[in-house]
Order: structure tokens, then C-alpha cells, then sequence
């Protein structure tokens, strides 16, 4: 593992004579600490499906042993996990974190249904978290951990599902989705696969029992040409997903059924054998692996990356204290500010989801309380008013079922929100997401309605026939002829339909507290690791501001690191310089990232054709602040992403500066400041220091509406003062050409640059290196475009700018024009 060799080799450099050991010890033990984590972590491979779609069969198969009996109500709040073993066994791991090894037993499979069937473990009275199985038959491999996710309910797509997505995929690195070839590719698969696209993990689709599949009833079509149909069916599910990379995707069909039956059977007969060559098993195992083996690299390259950003804060750390700059400070606030951040989003959620179980509380006291009146007091009126009711009827279930659904919703949202503050934390502390995420199983809940009973009923009736219609007649109705009828009818059942409410709402009341505290348990293992990545750094910068640095020592320690961090990152991630300069190389020509050597003249030539760009590009700026009358106001440049900070800076300022870092903020001159994914509070104190800004937001038109964009975006918006214009930036305007979105992204933009406050002194722009661009959206909103305009407009352009206008411009111009 490339991780492994690259923290062994600085581990060494950094403990090679004892005042070095001394002086890095935290650094030491931070490598050693994630060295452990590495060295024993595996591929972790996620399975979801609904129940009744062959997952504990597929497992099975994979297992080469049927340890899962596909026969039981699994528990649904506990997970199971596979891998490899030399010897047939399972670990039961507790909630109270104790753990219990079943050995290879001849009643290993009986004992684990003890600890994972619903019917022996109810509601998982037995406190279990996971079961981990083994055998020496599984097929994906020694560093491969199977996750099993409680099953996905095939009725709808509710707060169980997303609960156990949202909290399962953060974990995995590669998801097997498991449906059938019967199924229909409906709204709720691609629900299922845009919420896995939100991971960008990759996937693989198994459509199950292919076994099942038939000709179709008239006979034009067979089995394998139905099979086919379906499996086009979920391609073009995926091609309308949110999945990034389709064609990635993986689909599969297979009879988990047949593989299993051979796989765990030690002597196979033909005819099973026969049905196992048909069952496509080995051609799902073949991909899952080929998933495996394309994720490695990318895990690996994460990981090495992590340690690179360790050693570039660490050296530049280092390179300040030789000039006697304390980084102590910075550092501290910095990293508290993550540590606060996340412990009161840990303390939100809590408090979030222990709220749901007190208004459950209140509903259950206004039901069954005997004093009415004071339970009264606890709730709403809403749910009070239709709670008095002696008896429930189908409406009042179907208002109870409201407010649950609006508890269920509160707790999504709540740790969707945790999730989301705790991948912010780990991605500014440069750290390897899937190190540190937890998972726990989440319930399914419960379900109520009314109920009914049969009752006997007696009605007296006329007996019928002609004689003694006769008589009723001949006695003028005399004769009765009548008779007693019994018969049965169906009614509500008032008692039970209570007691079933009651039941109903007592065992939500103890599921949502075990998912609480199970939650919580997960979330803190999270939070925990987290503030234990801080708490080193901060012991780390702590030790060395309180010992003198031997500069000559550092020297050559620095060149020791440098020699390795470049065998590792590579020419195309090496160094740069904490300081920013113009552009002024006549012989190198920086091409994109890549700078390469050319002949005099050409380096002479292309300079001057950059210097003619950036000139127009530069009076393109002003001009647009010369028409909002603030040119003579102070810059302030703002972005999520360095690259972006580093093309507009380049631009439009011929500065390059490329190592910005998150939350941090530069004074690059008088009038111009930039700031690299700040928080409220440091956009606040930037403009708090100016008596009005020129605000450049720099914007991704792709992500527009994700709430990553939307954030800063507001934060921006509400913290501006009258004094101040904005001008909304959008950086990625060659990736909105290429995908035909600019009028969309336009439009977008520019209805949210005219509900802003500031938004008439300001406007939006275009961060490209061709000046047309953002002459033309100058020009579309500072002028009422009419046909015969836009002609004069083209004309005007092609005129002034001939090698800058070619017919591509000129059709990306009339999308911005007409936007």
C-alpha cells in the first residue's frame, strides 16, 4: 500500500536522531495512528434491496455457505457484515460494545438466528449492533468487508429507507443495489439511485432471478429477449438518475438462488451445476471485482494525498517559525472553530430526535392520560381537537400518521444536516472521508389502523311462498309468517382500535429512543475521531512554539521531506511558494497546468497575446464597474474552490497564487482582498473593514442550487451593507457551453443578482478567458436587446475583436443575449 510506504519513509526522516523524535512527536504519532487505521482496513462493499428481492440468497451465494437463512423476519435495526476467514465463524458485536465469537460450530447457522431473526431477538431485545460472518469460500476476496443493509421497504420509499441510505453510504465505497428482473423500474429506483449518486459511489445494479424470467405469453418474445427488455428498462433508469458517471454503472443479471445452491452444496450435482453456469454468478463477481479494483487506486491516492497536506502545513509551519512568525494563534482558533462546529451539530441533532419522543409523549398522555385537561395543556390544538373523540375512526389514524410522518422528517433532516457539518469538518482538515464515518442500522416503524370485528345480528324476516302470502291476505295481515334471520357484520372495533393506538404509540416511543441512542453512540465514534485529528495538531503546534528550531537542522530535515513528498505527488503537485508574483517569464509558456520550454520568439509571442487578453479582460472588470459608478471602491474576491480563486486572480489580475487554503483570507493589496470558503463571521469582518466593497462571489452555474453553493451564497447576500455591490461570477461557463445550459444557468443567476438587496449596483459576469463573453452579458443587461441590436452587436464585436469572435462565440453570445 503506497499510503503505508509513504508515512513509514517520513516517519523515519522525522524520528532519525532524537532531538527530531522529541521535537515531532505528535506528528509521529498522528502517521502511526492513521498507519494502524490503513494497514487493517478493507474495501468496503455496500449491499441494499428490498426484502423480498433475493439479498440474504445473494449473500449467501457470496458467502459459499447459507449462515443467513433467507427464511427469517430479519432484524431490521442491526447490521451484518461479511468477509473472509480461514475457518467458518461469526462475531456478534453488542450496542454496550462488547462482542462474542461463535466458533465453527455444526449449529453455527441456528445460533446466529438467535441474534438476527426478528422472532428470536424482537425488537432486538438482545441489544445487538452487528453480526459479522466469515468463511474461507467468500468470493470478493481477504481485504473485502460485505456490508448487509437492512432491507428497503418495497411498499414506498419512506423515512426508513432514507434513514438507512443516508446514513450507510458514507461508509461504502462501492454499492450493490439488488432488485429483480420482475420488478418494474419505477420512480422509487431512481429515487434509490440519485440519492446514491449524492455519494458518488460506484454501482453495480443486480436484476435477480433471472431464473423466473418466461416467454411472454403470446409466444413473440422469449425469455432471454424479455430479460433483455428489462435490463434496458434500468438503463434508461439510470440515464435519467443524477448519477455522474453512467456509463460506470454496472448491471447484472443473475439466479442468486442457483449460485447459492451450488456454491454451499460440497458435491454439486449436474443438474445444479448446469443451473449455476446459467445463473451468471460468475460474471456478477467478475464485476463487482473489477469495481473493487478500479476504487483501490482511488482510496489509495486519497490517502497519500491526506499525508502530502500534512506535510505541507507541517513545512510551512516550520518554514514561519525560522522568521520567528507564531502560528499558534491562527492555528488554534481555526481548528476550535471546527471542533465547536461539529460538537454543536452533535448536540442539535440529539436534542432534534429527543424532541420527536417528547411530542410522542404529549400525544400519548392527551390518549390515555386521566387528566385530560392537563394533557390538553401539552399539545397543540390541532392534535388535542381531534383527540377528544371517544371513538377513532379512519381519519383520525390518518392525522396521527401526519404527525408521525412530520417526526419522521424532523429526524431525516436533522442528521442529513449532521452528516453534511461533519463531511465539511473532515474535508477541511484534509482527511480521508471513509476513515472516519460510522454506521449503524436504523428501525422500521410501525405501522397502525383501525381494526374491526364480526358480530352476530338477528333480524326478523318474512318467510316467503305463495300459500302463505295467501293467508297474510285472506287474515288481513293476521298471519304474520315471519321468521328470526341470523347474520354477520363487520364493524370498528372502538377498544381495539385504542389499544392498537396505544401499543402503536409506546413502541414508537421506545424504537425512536433506541434509535437515538444507537444514532448517538455512531455519531459520537465520528465526532470523537474528528476532535481527536484536532486535538493532535493542536498538541503538535503547542510543543513546537514552546522549542527553539534548530534552522540548520530544519534545512536539512526540509530537504529530506521535499525529496519525498515530490517522489510521491509528483512534477504536476509540487510546491508552491507562499507568496504571489506577476507574470513575467519570457521562456517558459504555461499552458493550462502544464509548463513547458519554448523558443524565445514563441515564449515572446504568447506573452504578448496574454498580455493583450488579460489588458482586455482587466478593462472589461472596470468598465463594469465604471457603469454601477464603483471603481474607485475596494475588491473583494470570494469562492469555495482555490482553482477558481486562481483562474480569476490570473485573469483578471495576472497574479498567480494557487495554494489558497479553506477559511482563510488573503490581502493581496489595498484594493484587493480574497477569501477561500470563509465563514459568516469572516465575510462580516472583511467588509467590516471597508467603508464599501466591490464583492466578486465566484459561482459554479452546474451546483447553482446545491446547498454547498447556496451557503456561502447567502452568507455573502446577508452580510453585505448598503454600501457594498455584488457581483455574481460564474466560473465554469465553458462546462455550461459544452452541456447546452447557458440560458438555463443564466437566468438562474440573474433572478437571484435582482432579488438581492445590493444587486442594482452590482451584476453578473463571466470569469472566462475569452473578454467577448463578458462583453456581451454587460451589454444584455445594460441595454434592452432587440434583434437589429444584437446584429449591430455581433457586427461591432467581430470588428473590434476578429480572432476573438468565431462561430462557436457567436452562438454562445446569442444564449447570453437572449437569456
Amino acid at each position: 500500500m503506497k499510503e503505508i510506504d509513504l508515512a513509514n519513509e517520513v516517519k523515519r526522516i522525522l524520528a532519525s536522531t532524537e532531538q527530531r523524535k522529541l521535537r515531532y512527536a505528535s506528528e509521529l504519532n498522528w502517521f502511526e495512528r492513521w498507519q494502524n487505521l490503513w494497514a487493517s482496513d478493507r474495501i468496503r462493499v455496500g449491499v441494499i434491496g428490498v426484502t423480498s428481492s433475493g439479498k440474504s440468497t445473494l449473500i449467501n451465494a457470496l458467502l459459499g455457505d447459507d449462515l443467513l437463512s433467507v427464511a427469517v423476519r430479519p432484524s431490521s435495526s442491526q447490521l451484518v457484515s461479511c468477509s473472509y476467514a480461514k475457518e467458518r465463524s461469526a462475531v456478534v458485536y453488542f450496542l454496550n460494545g462488547e462482542k462474542k465469537r461463535v466458533g465453527d460450530t455444526v449449529r453455527l447457522k441456528e445460533t446466529i438466528v438467535q441474534y438476527s431473526d426478528e422472532n428470536y431477538n424482537k425488537r432486538n431485545q438482545k441489544q445487538v449492533a452487528q453480526l459479522e460472518l466469515s468463511t474461507p469460500n467468500f468470493a470478493l476476496g481477504e481485504d473485502v468487508l460485505l456490508v448487509d443493509s437492512p432491507g428497503l421497504d418495497a411498499t414506498g420509499y419512506e423515512a426508513h429507507e432514507k434513514l438507512t441510505l443516508e446514513t450507510l453510504l458514507p461508509t461504502v465505497d462501492i454499492v450493490v443495489f439488488v432488485t429483480t428482473v420482475k420488478s418494474e423500474v419505477d420512480k422509487k429506483m431512481k429515487q434509490t439511485l440519485d440519492t446514491i449518486a449524492k455519494y458518488d459511489c460506484p454501482v453495480m445494479i443486480v436484476q435477480n432471478m433471472l431464473d423466473a424470467v418466461r416467454p411472454s405469453v403470446d409466444g413473440k418474445k422469449s425469455a432471454a429477449t424479455v430479460a433483455k427488455e428489462r435490463m434496458n428498462r434500468v438503463l434508461l433508469a439510470v440515464e435519467q438518475s443524477a448519477i455522474k458517471n453512467k456509463s460506470d454503472v454496472k448491471v447484472s443479471q443473475i439466479s442468486a438462488v442457483n449460485a447459492m445452491r451450488y456454491r454451499c452444496n460440497p458435491n454439486p450435482t449436474e443438474q445444479e451445476e448446469r443451473a449455476y453456469k446459467a445463473a451468471r454468478y460468475d460474471d456478477f463477481v467478475a464485476g463487482v471485482k473489477d469495481l473493487i479494483k478500479s476504487k483501490r487506486p482511488e482510496i489509495e491516492k486519497q490517502r497519500v494525498r491526506t499525508i502530502l497536506e500534512h506535510l505541507e502545513d507541517l513545512i510551512r509551519q516550520e518554514d514561519k517559525r525560522t522568521e520567528n512568525v507564531s502560528t499558534s494563534l491562527t492555528a488554534d482558533t481555526a481548528l476550535t472553530a471546527i471542533s465547536d462546529n461539529i460538537t454543536c451539530a452533535l448536540e442539535d441533532t440529539y436534542n432534534d430526535i429527543y424532541n420527536v419522543i417528547m411530542e410522542l409523549e404529549k400525544i400519548y398522555a392527551k390518549y390515555f392520560s386521566d387528566d385530560s385537561e392537563a394533557a390538553g395543556r401539552k399539545i397543540s390544538g390541532l392534535v388535542s381537537a381531534f383527540l377528544r373523540k371517544d371513538t377513532l375512526d379512519e381519519e383520525d389514524i390518518a392525522e396521527i400518521k401526519n404527525v408521525v410522518k412530520k417526526f419522521e422528517s424532523k429526524t431525516i433532516e436533522s442528521v442529513q444536516a449532521f452528516s453534511e457539518k461533519c463531511s465539511m469538518a473532515i474535508e477541511k482538515l484534509n482527511l480521508p472521508a471513509r476513515d472516519l464515518w460510522s454506521y449503524n442500522g436504523l428501525p422500521r416503524m410501525p405501522e397502525v389502523s383501525v381494526k374491526t370485528k364480526v358480530v352476530q345480528r338477528r333480524r326478523t324476516v318474512k318467510k316467503s311462498g305463495i300459500l302463505r302470502s295467501i293467508l297474510r291476505g285472506i287474515t288481513f295481515g293476521l298471519y304474520k309468517g315471519e321468521e328470526t334471520e341470523y347474520y354477520t357484520e363487520t364493524i370498528r372495533d372502538d377498544e381495539a382500535t385504542k389499544e392498537s393506538v396505544k401499543r402503536y404509540i409506546k413502541r414508537l416511543q421506545r424504537e425512536y429512543a433506541k434509535t437515538l441512542d444507537a444514532w448517538s453512540t455512531n455519531a459520537k465514534s465520528t465526532v470523537l475521531s474528528i476532535q481527536q485529528e484536532i486535538d493532535l495538531r493542536v498538541s503538535a503546534i503547542k510543543e513546537k512554539e514552546q522549542q527553539v528550531l534548530d534552522a540548520n537542522d530544519w534545512k536539512q530535515l526540509r530537504k529530506e521531506l521535499e525529496k519525498c513528498f515530490k517522489r510521491y505527488a509528483g512534477k504536476s503537485q509540487k510546491q508552491e511558494k507562499n507568496v504571489y508574483e506577476r507574470v513575467n517569464d519570457d521562456t517558459n509558456v504555461s499552458i493550462g497546468t502544464k509548463l513547458i520550454k519554448a523558443p524565445y520568439k514563441f515564449a515572446q509571442l504568447y506573452h504578448a497575446a496574454e498580455k493583450y487578453l488579460h489588458a482586455v479582460q482587466g478593462s472589461v472588470f472596470n468598465y463594469a464597474m465604471e457603469i454601477k459608478q464603483r471603481r474607485d471602491y475596494p475588491v473583494i474576491v470570494i469562492s469555495n474552490s482555490p482553482d477558481n480563486l486562481s483562474d480569476f486572480l490570473f485573469r483578471v489580475y495576472q497574479i498567480k497564487k494557487t495554494d489558497f487554503r479553506r477559511e482563510q483570507s488573503y490581502c493581496l493589496s489595498n484594493e484587493l482582498s480574497v477569501a477561500c470558503s470563509p465563514t459568516a463571521d469572516q465575510i462580516k469582518s472583511m467588509l467590516e473593514q471597508r467603508s464599501g466593497a466591490n464583492v466578486f462571489l465566484l459561482i459554479n452555474g452546474l451546483q447553482f442550487h446545491t446547498e454547498f453553493e447556496t451557503i456561502l451564497r447567502r452568507s455573502v447576500q446577508e452580510n453585505l451593507r448598503p454600501n457594498d455591490a455584488l457581483f455574481l461570477t460564474i466560473q465554469d461557463f465553458e462546462v455550461l457551453s459544452n452541456g447546452n445550459a447557458i440560458s438555463e444557468c443564466l437566468r438562474s443567476v440573474r433572478m437571484e443578482q435582482n432579488t438581492t438587496a445590493n444587486g442594482e449596483k452590482g451584476m453578473t459576469l463571466i470569469s472566462h478567458k475569452n473578454p467577448v463573453y463578458n462583453m456581451a452579458i454587460i451589454y444584455a443587461q445594460t441595454t434592452d436587446v432587440k434583434l437589429k441590436e444584437e446584429t449591430e452587436f455581433y457586427d461591432s464585436l467581430t470588428a473590434r475583436f476578429p480572432k476573438l469572435v468565431s462561430e462557436i462565440e457567436k452562438k454562445r453570445i446569442n444564449n447570453i443575449l437572449r437569456s
